[in-house]
């Protein structure tokens, strides 16, 4: 007959040192449970006292745009109104007492003034005595009543301008050859041929 061996512990010793032993177990979780989440608090920390990214603003480049045309700017005094298509008579004037307009010969009183329209960028009332009028096909001069028709746009070209009526977006043309005599201009559609090219020269030049 076999004699129950005898461990030297009771039974509420046994189960006390199992209840220190769960206690031991559950202090450490906890502590290491604590040392997890302190290390993720100080990443959340550190990522948000990082600067943000922010994006570099642009480099500005040199502008690769066109030059502007070779033609001398729109003068505000005294200019002659030239076009190439007759060397012998570049010059817009006015025909004996006008109304009625014609290239001849460049002489001092074929001078013209351009004057800005308020609020109408590029646009001109072109005047000599009187004002540059476009009438239906025709160009002629009129008092200076800044009517439409006496507003004219400036539209550059490689070696000019083309000078648009307001009145009716028809250009302001003379004939497509090499005039020998006074030769009258009027308004056509805009094409930019040699006929539409307008250059403001000064006077003085």
């Amino acid at each position: 007959m076999m004699l129950p061996m005898n461990t030297g512990q009771s039974d509420s010793e046994r189960r006390a040192g199992f209840i220190v032993g769960g206690v031991v177990f559950a202090v450490i979780a906890l502590a290491v449970g604590f040392i997890v989440a302190a290390q993720v608090h100080k990443r959340k920390v550190a990522a948000a006292a990082s600067p943000t990214p922010t994006t570099a603003p642009p480099v500005e480049r040199p502008s690769t745009a066109p030059p502007s045309p070779s033609a001398v700017a729109v003068p505000l005094v005294a200019a002659y109104l030239k076009n190439p298509v007759s060397s012998a008579h570049p010059c817009l004037g006015v025909q004996g007492t006008g109304p009625a307009v014609a290239l001849a010969v460049c002489q001092p009183r074929q001078a013209w003034t351009a004057t800005p329209v308020a609020g109408a960028p590029d646009t001109y009332l072109v005047k000599a005595a009187s004002c540059l009028t476009g009438n239906g096909t025709e160009v002629v001069t009129s008092p200076c009543a800044d009517t439409a028709n006496q507003r004219w746009r400036t539209v550059p070209l490689l070696d000019g301008y083309e000078l648009v009526n307001l009145g009716n977006s028809r250009c302001l043309t003379a004939p497509d050859a090499n005039l020998t005599a006074e030769t009258g201009v009027s308004l056509s559609g805009c094409t930019g041929t040699v006929g539409q090219v307008w250059v403001f020269k000064p006077t003085r030049a």
